[in-house]
């Protein structure tokens, strides 16, 4: 008899979206809970959402389904591209799970979370939004905090947003049970 597969929460975002780290440190510690795994992919090179991940190159396809093998893989999309990589694969060998418009972070969270009967976390921590250096002569002169928030999220198993939801997120989320906000360094 074949052993069930572990969920594997995929998420897949673009480099450039204000939700990639606040929803990846949210998914971390949601799945550490309901004893599933997590994956991330995103891409921080131009150019490189929407292709197709037989032609990203790296072997990521092949890795893709080495690990869909193991693993039942729930596909969490969050990006403003319709076109993300390894959704049809997911579809074959999954599910999608979520895919939403960094804008709507809300609908996002809603869907994960009602996946597992879980309900939203009475904290969020919103994070700053903002990009990593494009050049070596910004980078002198910008200071990307995000990826240092991760542990904020992750450790208080709250909810992670950054500066960018729109008003209509916090509210849908404050009907869900959301009912504070910490703010990391928010400008």
């Amino acid at each position: 008899m074949a052993k069930a597969k572990r969920d594997l929460l995929l998420l897949v975002s673009e480099g450039t979206s204000p939700e990639k780290t606040t929803a990846a440190a949210t998914l971390a510690w949601l799945a550490e809970e309901v004893g599933a795994e997590i994956e991330t992919y995103i891409p921080v090179r131009r150019g490189t959402v929407g292709v197709s991940p037989s032609t990203n190159g790296n072997w990521h396809l092949q890795q893709f389904c080495f690990v869909a093998n193991f693993f039942h893989v729930l596909y969490c999309g969050m990006s403003s591209s319709e076109a993300l990589p390894f959704k049809r694969e997911a579809k074959a060998v999954g599910e999608l799970l979520s895919e939403a418009k960094p804008e709507q972070i809300a609908e996002f969270y809603l869907a994960v979370f009602g996946h597992y009967n879980r309900a939203i976390p009475d904290t969020a921590v919103m994070i700053p939004a903002g990009q990593p250096p494009v050049s070596s002569e910004e980078e002198d002169r910008t200071l990307w905090i995000e990826p240092f928030c991760f542990p904020e999220i992750l450790h208080r198993k709250a909810l992670g947003l950054s500066t960018a939801a729109p008003d209509q997120a916090w509210m849908k989320l404050k009907e869900a049970g959301l009912k504070r906000v910490l703010a990391v360094y928010c400008p």
